[in-house]
């Protein structure tokens, strides 16, 4: 029998353990583009999720972005949001001049837990906060049919 070291054991269990939630905690792509290839990075918003008899409703926090720069997209049962705010500030004084630019980039894809009617989906953004209500779709409800055995 050939002795094996208990920590190279243990090392291998590490790594199967790592693969096996990779996939469960996996985030999606961040979008890529012109943006990403200059190197500005993408941030994920936090975000609220709770549902009742009609609703799915999402709160997004994305401070600083104007509300013509937010893009939402419900597909898949998946909520899409991008959100992108520039800024630059030029200061010009008689012996110094200040050129800033500042980036924020906001990417998310959240998973619905309901099957939602995107047609009839409501957006209000206030105070750098984002609330999305989507109503969930409603499917007609069957009637049984009686069937006779012969």
């Amino acid at each position: 029998m050939k002795w094996t070291d208990p920590l190279d054991e243990m090392r291998k269990m590490q790594a199967m353990i790592d693969s096996a939630f990779s996939d469960f905690f996996a985030r999606p792509a961040p979008p890529t583009g012109a943006l990403a290839a200059k190197g500005m990075s993408w941030r994920e918003p936090l975000c609220n999720m709770w549902e009742d008899e009609g609703n799915v409703s999402v709160t997004i926090e994305i401070p600083g972005v104007p509300k013509e720069n937010i893009k939402l997209n419900v597909k898949d049962n998946e909520l899409e949001i991008r959100a992108e705010s520039r800024k630059e500030k030029k200061e010009v004084k008689k012996d110094s001049r200040v050129f800033e630019r500042t980036y924020a980039g906001f990417y998310r894809l959240i998973p619905l837990p309901a099957e939602v009617d995107a047609s009839k989906t409501n957006a209000t953004y206030n105070h750098g906060v984002l609330e999305v209500k989507m109503p969930k779709a409603q499917h007609e409800k069957r009637k049984g049919i009686e069937i006779k055995v012969n």
